[in-house]
């Protein structure tokens, strides 16, 4: 099982054309950014309760890819068995494709 990214007010980037694998993703003093550079891949783990924490504070996830250069948000398994957990509705989506 893959770890927990908590953004606690900073920016976290995953750079261009990298994978990076969570459980979760939260932001626990809220304000802080997630930011998928072009061909970013964002997984999480195929379990129960992967994905976006819904008690997460207000953070902004900023999706930069290309028409090129694609980014994903997936779970790690192909055929996964979990859902995993959509963005808290207080969460600020921006993106560029």
């Amino acid at each position: 099982m893959s770890s927990a990214l908590d953004l606690a007010g900073v920016t976290h980037t995953i750079t261009t054309d990298t994978t990076e694998t969570y459980l979760t993703v939260t932001d626990s003093v809220g304000g802080g950014t997630l930011t998928l550079e072009a061909g970013a891949i964002l997984e999480f783990d195929d379990t129960a309760g992967a994905g976006f924490l819904s008690t997460s504070e207000a953070f902004t996830l900023m999706v930069t890819g290309t028409a090129d250069s694609w980014c994903y948000i997936k779970s790690a398994n192909s055929y996964p068995d979990n859902r995993w957990t959509l963005p808290p509705s207080a969460t600020t989506v921006n993106a560029t494709r």
